[in-house]
């Protein structure tokens, strides 16, 4: 009896400590986060309001990023699947995103429910991707996980809307659509254009030991565009169709730098 009553005061200070915890309010917990475990981390809080459990901030500056109308909520069901999940919600501007970003108790990053559209500018330093880079990424993804440092699942489209490029000179693209499936644990993603200045399709596979292959063609729709002509022969030369035909293969070491 003496043994039963002991677990059930550990269990009832358990749950007391986590409800202290979720209900404690958001700029609190931010403070101590900052000054106590994560000082030197590159993100910053201001307007904070709510709790750790459902809180959001007026500005969320993430690596010099300035983000605006940024809200959480917690999701502790995800502890029965070995996750702590939270459900995010930003816009800024003509830029927004909604979703579920989860780690997994062994370190696993999973995305859910992913919809987001941002303007390139605002994450070319975040993803160290090339200055010059116009347009914006759109995400519709069901789900995406990477594990120790590989992608090992994803479902949905990655999108490069209204795509172009200012140097050396200013190129338009149109739109690009990359369709991500998992199949025979790897990762397929097959490239198609949406009809615009620059005609593309390709097959990118990931394997989960981070290698990769990508065999595609790109040309431009138009003949008299010179500068995406000229552009394309960066990539290889054309054949007798005009196509430029591009068969890359790698290894990708480390997922989680794109994150």
């Amino acid at each position: 009896m003496k043994i039963k009553k002991t677990r059930t005061i550990l269990l009832v200070a358990f749950l007391y400590l986590g409800f202290l915890v979720i209900t404690l309010p958001a700029e609190v917990a931010y403070a101590f986060v900052k000054k106590s475990v994560a000082p030197d981390t590159p993100f910053m809080l201001q307007g904070i309001s709510g709790s750790v459990w459902s809180g959001k901030a007026i500005t969320a500056v993430v690596s010099g990023q300035r983000v605006n109308s940024l809200s959480w909520s917690l999701q502790p069901w995800a502890i029965l699947l070995g996750r702590m999940q939270v459900q995010l919600d930003f816009r800024d501007g003509d830029s927004f995103g909604r979703g579920n970003v989860a780690r997994g108790f062994g370190g696993a990053l999973y995305l859910s429910d992913i919809e987001a559209r941002i303007a390139l500018e605002k994450i070319t330093v975040l993803a160290k991707l090339p200055l010059g880079l116009q347009g914006a990424v759109g995400l519709n993804l069901a789900q995406l996980e990477i594990d120790d440092q590989m992608l090992t699942e994803a479902e949905g489209t990655i999108a490069w809307q209204s795509a172009a490029f200012s140097f050396p000179s200013q190129v338009n693209l149109g739109d690009l659509k990359l369709t991500l499936a998992t199949q025979n644990n790897q990762i397929k993603a097959t490239l198609v254009d949406g009809g615009g200045p620059l005609q593309a399709e390709g097959l990118l596979t990931i394997k989960q030991d981070g290698k990769y292959k990508f065999t595609g063609t790109f040309a431009a729709r138009d003949k008299t565009q010179t500068a995406l002509s000229q552009n394309l022969r960066l990539l290889g030369r054309s054949g007798a169709d005009g196509k430029v035909k591009v068969n890359k293969s790698g290894a990708i070491t480390d997922f989680t730098s794109m994150f």
